[in-house]
């Protein structure tokens, strides 16, 4: 059972969240939400520990409240379909110049690099940096696009995953 502290904390910040009529009101709603997905420890709440100071969180996929050893969370995906809209205005506007930047280099390369045209849709994967130096590091050594590489490793590590698995 949560505690009435966090489900009436909660449930206000959810209705500002809910109430927002345009990208900036979102945004100002969203900033009381600190994140999670930078520097937080998971505890035995779902991504709150238990000495995160009393505030709102989010790891991406909930919005949380916390007071004392209470958590109350709402999934992001059942918020409604305004709100949902507005944060993905909100998400696009957000993007830096240097991701832009990085998506407008990467199509450049599956245009006229040396790995094969664009295969497929997009599938945005957020990696660390240290993760794309070493990517963008072994592509130029092996005189392909980054994108082909990550292609060929999901496929190497596919056929890794079922052939150990085919040996269990």
């Amino acid at each position: 059972m949560i505690g009435a502290a966090a489900a009436t904390a909660h449930a206000d910040a959810i209705s500002t969240v809910i109430a927002a009529s345009t990208v900036a009101e979102l945004c100002a709603a969203l900033d009381q939400f600190g994140d999670l997905r930078r520097g937080a420890t998971p505890g035995t709440a779902p991504g709150v520990s238990d000495d995160a100071p009393d505030r709102h969180y989010t790891n991406g996929y909930h919005l949380f409240t916390k007071r004392g050893r209470d958590v109350a969370a709402t999934a992001i995906h059942s918020l409604p379909n305004h709100t949902l809209e507005l944060w993905a205005r909100l998400d696009e506007e957000r993007r830096t110049h240097s991701e832009t930047r990085r998506l407008i280099d990467d199509a450049a390369a599956e245009r006229s690099g040396p790995g094969q045209p664009p295969i497929g849709r997009a599938v945005p994967v957020r990696l660390p940096e240290w993760l794309i130096t070493l990517l963008e590091t072994e592509s130029r050594e092996a005189g392909i696009s980054r994108a082909q590489l990550i292609r060929e490793l999901v496929m190497e590590g596919r056929a890794a995953r079922r052939a150990s698995r085919e040996q269990a």
